[in-house]
């Protein structure tokens, strides 16, 4: 370390001590502050020459604060309510050259400085990028190549995949070549809410890689779990830096990719709370007063937040966050979808089901109950019949299109599980609940098949651990069901319904042997010793005990993904526990 012995203009209009790094061209001060390091001694012998320098450091290094201070997309001052236009990072667009404080300066000074407001944007000097602190664990060329080849199929059923983008270099990729390009352009944009979006977005990647993917050429800087965990830590770092007074849509955006993320990990907690984040800063930023307008960025965007929303508030029995005054039909330029319009109706029918379970006047919770069967009913109709056989390895789609029709027959059928749930319990000493303890049954049988039609494509399956548990959930009830000594099913009926069960479990099994999949290997293994203890088959410990997740009351990191059989004291004070003892058949 060296003290310069003449000050640069920075240090000395500051006041502070010039100090040299061993190598450094510029000193630590100008360094912190990212200013110019122009020495004085470069100025010449004309004495005014230092004031012009000084002046030119001044307004440069005002410059650069401007350019940490000032949101690079949909900022409201630089652009009207509700516009939609896309504004790339500062060093592509040059906003900053024109930014009024700085072009008032440069006004001022024309006289002394008459070559300042011509220059160009420059890039940043001496300031960390935003991935910066992740670069060394992004994966090579040839390797980012390999991983896109092997899930580009996989793309189009991830959020916001058909999202309208204003900006082509950093929407979301099409093919392999725009992947390799992305990831490129988003990780050098300097733009903290892009890098946390392409971060999102390839660890989707990452996540849907089969197991033996790092047993090849090419292999991952880290192992698959461990590096969407380290991506996921930075993506964090970026939201908690943009958060006040609100993040800008790319960050939003990085947000809801990070609710798949969550739900594919079976983390439905931590995915609602990316939600609920994401929701405060769209409100900050008026997204709510652009849905229904057309088919924007930010409506489209509002639409698939409070999707997201009332999808978990349901399964968690958690409030919803978005009053259906802030919610509308989004009709683009014509008339809506159907997809747009089921879709609607099905989140809708969710916040009416919340509001009967958290109302506090459980008298009025058969009527209000007898209102969402008759919405259901409405809602059964409006969904073509084909959606539920529709062929996921159509190639004149994107497999978007098939996977979420089906999908939302699952959801479905789901919501109308959740709608009878409250009074199947009952049913055996209450016959005026049986229509909903045959409900319950009959929507799990539904749930079962709708799981089996959009879990693999190509033979590969489509990792989501939420949906695998979700459709566990439906076969244990079955199985349950078929255990109880109150089952009146004729032996062809439960050899059925046996047959769907065993099949779930085998699918599971073989997720759990492709993918790295807790919620798939735990699923397959309860069904296992349940068929074969009925059967007079087990041949595991004597006293098997297992603690099922549910309404997200598992509180460990890893949520469903957790160790089911661990003993978990937290749930003795819930009444959710059920002892079977088998004997030979």
């Amino acid at each position: 370390m060296a003290l310069q012995k003449l000050y640069c203009t920075e240090c000395r209009r500051r006041k502070v001590r010039c100090i040299f790094g061993d190598g450094e061209g510029r000193c630590q001060q100008c360094i912190a502050h990212a200013a110019q390091c122009i020495s004085q001694d470069t100025a010449g012998p004309n004495p005014g020459s230092n004031e012009t320098e000084d002046l030119r450091a001044r307004v440069a290094n005002m410059e650069e604060m401007l350019r940490t201070l000032t949101p690079s997309t949909n900022s409201p001052g630089y652009a009207t309510q509700g516009s939609d236009t896309h504004m790339a990072s500062d060093h592509e667009t040059g906003v900053f050259v024109n930014a009024p404080l700085v072009q008032f300066l440069r006004d001022g000074l024309t006289a002394q400085l008459p070559d300042l407001a011509t220059q160009p944007s420059r890039q940043l000097i001496g300031l960390p990028s935003p991935a910066n602190p992740i670069l060394h664990l992004i994966p090579t060329e040839t390797c980012l190549r390999r991983i896109f080849q092997s899930t580009h199929r996989f793309w189009s059923i991830w959020p916001l995949a058909s999202v309208p983008i204003q900006a082509p270099e950093t929407g979301f990729p099409q093919s392999v070549e725009d992947a390799i390009r992305f990831v490129g352009v988003s990780l050098s944009s300097g733009s903290s809410g892009v890098v946390a979006k392409c971060l999102a977005w390839l660890c989707l990647c990452i996540q849907q890689l089969p197991k033996d993917f790092e047993e090849v050429e090419a292999r991952l800087p880290l192992r698959a779990k461990d590096l969407i965990s380290s991506y996921l830590e930075r993506i964090d770092s970026i939201v908690v830096s943009l958060s006040p007074p609100a993040s800008d849509t790319d960050c939003i955006e990085a947000m809801v990719l990070q609710y798949k993320l969550f739900v594919n990990m079976g983390r439905p907690q931590r995915a609602w709370k990316c939600t609920r984040n994401a929701l405060d800063n769209a409100l900050l930023l008026g997204l709510h007063r652009s849905e229904g307008t057309s088919s924007t960025r930010r409506s489209y965007l509002w639409t698939t937040l409070w999707h997201q929303d009332r999808h978990l508030a349901l399964f968690l029995g958690l409030p919803y966050t978005v009053p259906e005054q802030h919610i509308m039909l989004a009709n683009g330029n014509g008339e809506a979808t159907p997809d747009k319009k089921v879709l609607h109706q099905l989140n809708m029918i969710c916040g009416y089901i919340i509001d009967r379970d958290q109302s506090h006047h459980r008298d009025s919770g058969y009527s209000s109950t007898a209102r969402i069967v008759e919405e259901m009913e409405i809602l059964e109709d409006m969904i073509p019949k084909d959606w539920a056989t529709s062929d996921l390895e159509d190639g004149s789609t994107p497999l978007g299109v098939p996977f979420w029709r089906r999908a939302t027959v699952l959801l479905f059928h789901l919501a109308n599980q959740h709608v009878h749930l409250p009074f199947a319990a009952t049913a055996i000493d209450d016959k005026k609940h049986a229509y909903s303890r045959y409900m319950v049954l009959k929507s799990a049988e539904n749930i079962l098949q709708a799981h089996e039609g959009i879990r693999a494509y190509g033979g590969v399956p489509i990792i989501c651990d939420f949906l695998d548990f979700c459709a566990f959930n439906a076969a244990l009830l079955l199985a349950v069901s078929l255990m109880s000594e109150n089952s009146q099913r004729s032996s062809d009926e439960a050899e059925r319904l046996w047959g769907m069960v065993t099949k779930f479990t085998a699918q599971m099994r073989q997720t759990a042997d492709v993918l790295e999949c807790s919620v798939a290997a735990q699923s397959a293994q309860v069904l296992e010793h349940i068929f074969a203890a009925y059967n007079g088959q087990y041949e595991g410990p004597e006293r098997y005990k297992v603690t099922i997740p549910f309404f997200g009351h598992f509180q460990t990191a890893e949520e469903l993904g957790a160790d089911w059989c661990l003993d978990t004291s937290f749930f003795n004070t819930y009444n959710w526990n059920e002892t079977f003892e088998f004997t030979s058949v």
